[in-house]
């Protein structure tokens, strides 16, 4: 990508708030750098993984009102990409530092943040299928993949429900306005609650 259209998708989200096009455009280059430090360290990432690590590395982006991506300086570095992968690459290095096992996860903690009607969903099947927490949360992670969720709604999901923080911290985060934030959380619940549904009836 050349320099002029860079700088548009940067100043399109920075100026604009207009961050779909940004994330499109970085993906891949940030699940690129997830397996390329899996490889280095030898482990092996679930889909699980892969997908927290990307939100957090989003996250990181965005938060503070894009702090990170403020401080790009496109003197410094010689292009936008090289800059994304290598924010990617201490995100990642730093959340391995914090913790013992960093992919094991506390599944009965995150189940219990999400929405209790969602859960509900669950119930009837639970005495059949002895559905426990890590198995509702991984069914839970398979709508959040689904494509019918953009990643603005999936990126707020897992910071209010998972990350447990308040939509004005998720505000800040994604530099969206309170409303904005509110309406794609309740989106993303009616989406995932309709997945859960189809899924259970399989």
């Amino acid at each position: 990508m050349n320099k002029k259209k860079e700088k548009q998708i940067l100043n399109d989200c920075l100026k604009n708030n207009k961050c779909d096009e940004f994330i499109r455009q970085y993906e891949n280059l940030v699940y690129y750098t997830i397996r390329t430090v899996a490889a280095r360290k030898h482990i092996a990432f679930s889909n699980e993984d892969v997908e927290d690590l990307f939100q957090e590395i989003f996250a990181e982006l965005f938060k503070n009102d894009c702090k990170r991506l403020r401080a790009y300086n496109e003197e410094k570095c010689k292009s936008l990409a090289g800059f994304i992968q290598m924010i990617a690459s201490h995100t990642i290095w730093n959340h391995l530092d914090k913790v013992q096992d960093p992919f094991t996860y506390s599944s009965r903690n995150k189940i219990t943040a999400v929405d209790e009607n969602t859960l509900n969903l669950f119930n009837k099947y639970d005495m059949e299928n002895q559905l426990n927490a890590r198995e509702k949360i991984l069914i839970i992670f398979d709508c959040l993949n689904e494509k019918k969720i953009n990643s603005l709604e999936r990126i707020i999901f897992k910071l209010y429900y998972f990350e447990t923080l308040s939509l004005k911290k998720i505000s800040n985060i994604t530099n969206r306005n309170s409303g904005t934030v509110r309406t794609n959380k309740s989106r993303a619940l009616a989406k995932i609650k309709h997945c859960i549904e189809f899924k259970l009836k399989e």
